[in-house]
């Protein structure tokens, strides 16, 4: 990932976690990839977004980890991954339409 990549995901998550009602703030955030490499990552059918600041969110740890933990979450993960990419493409059509 680099510096604009960053930029772009630190934008849109306005400084807390990107997650439905997170307060977590920014100094305990992490990068996560919302497809990872061990499900098709860089190269399965994700490899060519997988670094793209739409492949990737801001989350808390408790986030991230739902995120990355398909076996024992995987309804939360879903509804979690479902909200993020909604979000995740509202913000990219409104970059491009309104800069």
């Amino acid at each position: 990932m680099n510096a604009k990549q960053k930029l772009i995901i630190d934008e849109r998550s306005q400084g807390v976690c990107e997650a439905p009602n997170c307060p977590t703030p920014k100094f305990g955030l992490q990068y996560c990839h919302l497809e990872p490499k061990r499900m098709g990552g860089r190269h399965g059918k994700w490899k060519g977004i997988f670094d793209d600041a739409r492949n990737q969110a801001r989350l808390c740890l408790h986030h991230h980890h739902i995120i990355d933990n398909v076996v024992n979450a995987p309804v939360m993960r879903d509804f979690l991954l479902r909200f993020l990419k909604k979000k995740i493409d509202h913000e990219s059509w409104r970059e491009e339409y309104f800069g």
